[in-house]
């Protein structure tokens, strides 16, 4: 048996409780820049696992935390507003998924529903967690901070709108005015008695626009990080990095790149290089587009009559 002196005091703070970690941890800057922190939302045994609470931890423990994971936390401190705090001092213990926490638990706060009437939002309570969707009509620049970065976008229903702030990596994610996007995995943000979303390390963003095929000569293309996009047909169309570098392996503009793909309004989900049609395929494909319209056109006529 260990002496006194060396026995663990549990004695020191509140409780020990049982977390469990819904996702995975986000890593952000102090203010000073020379230490890290991580940021992640879980469930805790203090409150039956039925409240979302946020916890900051100490960047010695960063690595210990996985997401979907239990831990036993010991020398924890709790702020004011619920926010569990995981200092270097504190000890964490990993465990078994508490037989208390249900699936249908976990899928609520992972999976949560979709609001499509963003007026309702003005009612939920700080902190809740949702997905959310509607049509993008401003976009901000990205925003540089000490800790992180973020970009905000602005969503509508047609009748309310809503700022969803994206903080970290997601913040250099391809989002334009017009596209009807959903966002997963976000929480209410209550401030000065005006709401808004934040993303969290459980975000996706998902663009829900029908996805269409293109064709044609790349007239110009941007390498520049966080506004990847080629010019084709008179259209931007944003590109992931996977894109550019397949299409543009040297980061410099080729004359008379033919490309196919496909796109979801003006965000490429797929795109090639492809040999160009001779000039009387081409023809030929427009002179059957144009048989096909006119017969389209008969149908309707013979139907209206």
């Amino acid at each position: 048996m260990a002496s006194p002196s060396k026995r663990m005091k549990t004695d020191d703070g509140p409780k020990p409780i049982t977390m469990f970690v819904l996702e995975d941890l986000v890593v952000r800057k102090y203010a000073t820049g020379e230490q890290t922190f991580g940021t992640s939302w879980m469930l805790s045994s203090d409150s039956g696992f039925e409240s979302l609470k946020q916890v900051i931890v100490h960047e010695k423990h960063i690595k210990v935390l996985k997401k979907m994971s239990a831990y036993v936390v010991i020398r924890y401190t709790a702020l004011e507003d619920g926010t569990l705090k995981i200092g270097q001092q504190t000890v964490v213990m990993q465990t078994k998924r508490p037989d208390a926490l249900t699936e249908d638990m976990i899928v609520e706060f992972v999976k949560p529903h979709v609001v499509e009437e963003l007026g309702r939002i003005g009612s939920f309570e700080n902190k809740k967690r949702i997905s959310v969707k509607g049509e993008v009509t401003k976009v901000s620049s990205v925003i540089e901070g000490t800790k992180s970065k973020r970009k905000v976008v602005t969503l509508t229903d047609g009748q309310a709108s809503i700022d969803v702030k994206l903080w970290g990596e997601l913040a250099e994610t391809g989002i334009h005015e017009g596209t009807t996007i959903v966002v997963t995995c976000v929480h209410v943000d209550l401030y000065q008695s005006k709401r808004s979303l934040n993303s969290t390390g459980g975000t996706v963003i998902q663009i829900t626009d029908v996805e269409e095929k293109f064709s044609g000569y790349v007239e110009g293309v941007s390498f520049e990080q966080g506004s990847l996009a080629i010019f084709l047909n008179g259209e931007v169309l944003t590109c992931t990095s996977r894109h550019i570098d397949s299409l543009f392996p040297t980061h410099e503009f080729i004359e008379s790149k033919y490309v196919e793909g496909k796109k979801k309004g003006c965000i490429v989900t797929a795109v090639e290089e492809q040999m160009p049609m001779e000039k009387e395929d081409l023809e030929q494909v427009k002179k059957d587009q144009g048989e096909d319209e006119q017969l389209d056109d008969r149908l309707l006529l013979s139907d209206m009559l």
